[in-house]
């Protein structure tokens, strides 16, 4: 599975996460995850939230 940043609407690449806001660059490390990003099911194209593991299409406003 990838992950899907619904701040920016795509899925994770290291450029994406240097330019994020949950990126710590001092430690280099990704603060994000589940908050901007989430698993994400490219079969189906849905995001799994990591605290309830429900399933949700990042493009619809859910969250």
């Amino acid at each position: 599975m990838a992950l899907y940043n619904i701040e920016k609407k795509a899925v994770k690449t290291d450029a994406l996460c240097f330019e994020c806001e949950h990126y710590d660059k001092q430690l280099k490390q990704c603060k994000g995850i589940g908050k901007a990003c989430f698993e994400y099911d490219t079969l189906t194209g849905t995001c799994i939230d990591a605290v309830t593991g429900m399933k949700f299409k990042p493009n619809e406003n859910e969250r």
